[in-house]
């Protein structure tokens, strides 16, 4: 922080030395008309940065199609927080049912490539959403499953 102090005389507004505002120096008198009246202004700076992240997603639906096949494109372009890390990467992400594509583009902030799919959507199994869910069997309490 900065910080920037002007020292006035309260009768004459002549401009006063800056040692009056340390602490055990005596106040003196304006040089200029005697006056021991003063006109302190202080003025204070600072500054502060920070990173603006952002975010744009979208989807785009085929209303005449059944329930779930209506949902043609999803897109993400922008800044993800990593779970693992907590840190923030560039993700650009684009499932094309339409075209069968999806393209995920993931880098650090600082340029790096972490990541970079370009494929068949219809190849890409096994990852995020598209992992195969296990069976869960449950027992009705009399020892069988069912």
């Amino acid at each position: 922080m900065k910080d920037i102090a002007i020292i006035s005389c309260g009768q004459c507004g002549e401009p006063l030395p800056q040692l009056q505002l340390m602490p055990g120096v005596p106040q003196a008198a304006c040089p200029n008309c005697g006056s021991k009246k003063q006109h302190v202004k202080l003025s204070l700076f600072d500054s502060i940065t920070m990173k603006v992240r952002d975010t744009l997603t979208g989807v785009v639906r085929n209303n005449s199609l059944p329930s779930k096949e209506k949902v043609r494109k999803k897109f993400f372009y922008g800044s993800d927080e990593r779970k693992i890390t907590g840190d923030y990467v560039y993700k650009e992400r684009e499932i094309d049912r339409d075209v069968n594509r999806y393209r995920e583009l993931v880098c650090e902030e600082s340029g790096e490539v972490l990541r970079d799919i370009d494929e068949p959507l219809t190849s890409h199994t096994g990852h995020g959403t598209a992992k195969f869910k296990t069976k869960v069997s449950r027992s009705d309490g009399d020892g069988s499953e069912s």
